[in-house]
């Protein structure tokens, strides 16, 4: 029953009658506001107001925001994954992805190293093969860099890099995979920016040896 309704009916209940001279009023019943049905789970479903909506909000993203963007798991920061720390792994802030992404496959900033036996082999076969990055990638482990032609032009060194799709979960045939410099490059520009951070770049490379800089190898051109 409406407010107005059980107001109106309180007015109709008063009726007038006369005792010992004197005018009295009183009313025939009481009648008590009250909800026919409290709310919630018995009583319907509930207003809830804006803030309370805003709050709840607030709470979900809070949720939402715990969770590691490498494992997707609660309780720990990224920097903190299990997952980081088991590859031995360096994760580039997204402020430094470009500056990675520039040095890479130069052997001034990192090691390079020359393939030999089955993995000269190795690398010449993904070369042939012309395979990219695949879709599923959502994280990519740097961990080698190979020399594949001169100092000069770092951007045609080869790349081992480990690919992990949602949660950290290693892509099946891509770990490990090796792709030149310039592909893996493209990668990370396009993916690991500030306004895609879902996505990273982890690095496993080494500082540079000086003395086996003019160690170099081409797979183009070597039997």
């Amino acid at each position: 029953m409406a407010p107005q309704d059980m107001f109106a009916q309180v007015s109709r209940g008063i009726s007038h009658r006369e005792e010992d001279g004197e005018n009295e009023y009183e009313p025939e019943a009481t009648v008590t506001l009250k909800r026919s049905k409290p709310p919630g789970a018995n009583g319907g479903r509930r207003y809830r107001s804006r803030n309370e909506r805003t709050m709840d909000q607030m709470k979900e993203s809070s949720r939402r925001a715990a969770l590691c963007s490498i494992c997707l798991q609660p309780g720990h920061r990224i920097v903190q994954c299990s997952k980081i720390s088991e590859a031995r792994a360096t994760l580039i802030g997204h402020n430094h992805v470009a500056e990675f992404a520039a040095g890479l496959g130069d052997p001034m900033l990192c090691l390079v190293e020359e393939p030999f036996g089955s993995m000269r082999e190795t690398i010449k076969k993904w070369m042939q093969s012309g395979r990219n990055i695949p879709v599923e990638a959502v994280h990519v482990v740097v961990r080698k860099c190979f020399y594949s032609a001169t100092r000069q032009d770092s951007s045609r060194n080869v790349v081992e890099v480990f690919v992990w799709g949602k949660g950290g979960t290693p892509v099946k045939e891509h770990c490990p995979a090796y792709y030149p410099v310039n592909k893996v490059v493209q990668w990370i520009l396009a993916n690991c920016n500030a306004r895609r951070r879902k996505k990273h770049i982890l690095s496993c490379l080494q500082k540079p040896v000086q003395e086996i800089l003019q160690h170099l190898y081409d797979y183009g051109t070597s039997p």
